[in-house]
Parts: C-alpha cells; structure tokens; sequence
C-alpha cells in the first residue's frame, strides 16, 4: 500500500505513464508504416524513440531524490507502469473505433482492455511478480500484434 500512495502521491505518475503511452503509440504507429512500405514509419520510430528517453530520463531524475520510487525494478515497472499504460490505449483505440463506427474493432480493443484489468486483479498479489510481469510483457506483445492487424 506504501507503493500506491507513493505513485498517487503526485504527478509524476501519469507524466511517466503518459510518456510511455505516446512511445507504444508511435512504435506501433511506426512498425505499420514500415509494413506498408512507407519510409515515413521511420519518423514515428524516431518519435518513439524521444518518448522512451524522455520516460527513462524521467524514471532516471526520481531514483535521485528521495522518492520510493528508486526500490523498483523491472517486474514493478511492468506491473506499474505498462499494465496501466496498455490498459488506457486498449481502451482509448477502443473508443475511437467506437466513435468512428468499427464496432468489431473497438468491441475487440475494449475487451482487451478489460481482460487485462480482469487478468490482473484475478491473480492479484499473490502471484509473484515476476509472473505478473511475464504475463505484462506477453500482453504487450499480443497487444503490438492486434494493432498491426486491426489496422487499415
């Protein structure tokens, strides 16, 4: 619970989430221009790219202070900061699919969303976690894969 109160506590978690979704974003945007042969996909790439060192330099400046953000290692960040962040852009494509009438798409994307939220809070904390960081990183995966075949 100290965790939790930690990462509330201020701002910094939504900015560090918010730089981690733009660079999933512009990494899946990115890999499907460069699928279709569009050399403009090397742009999002480099975008990217600024995101995860805007993420890691941000993560890097609040393991300096004294924030308890420093006792975390892969596993939290995965279940912290990506589960979270998958979660948000699963259902934001879902939504936007929804506003712009792909309801099997946007049905699609919003039931990914939630089953990760389900899958989640179903093994809870008494998993290790490491295997809920394994099933994140599986996700994140699965998640690249749906977006690159949903896509037009």
């Amino acid at each position: 619970m100290n965790l939790i109160n930690i990462i509330f506590s201020n701002i910094t978690f939504f900015q560090i989430s918010a730089l981690l979704g733009g660079a999933l974003f512009f990494f899946m945007v990115g890999i499907r221009e460069l699928k279709n042969e569009n050399l403009q996909g090397l742009l999002f790439l480099v975008i990217g790219v600024f995101f995860v060192s805007a993420h890691g330099f941000l993560l890097w400046d609040l393991t300096q202070g004294h924030s308890g953000i420093y006792q975390m290692n892969l596993w939290f960040w995965l279940i912290k900061f990506l589960a979270p962040t998958l979660i948000i852009l699963s259902l934001a494509f879902g939504v936007f699919h929804l506003l712009a009438a792909r309801f099997k798409v946007a049905f699609v994307k919003i039931m990914y969303g939630l089953a990760l939220i389900g899958m989640l809070f179903m093994v809870g904390p008494a998993w290790p976690v490491y295997l809920q960081g394994l099933m994140v990183l599986i996700w994140c995966g699965l998640w690249f894969e749906a977006e690159l075949k949903t896509a037009r």
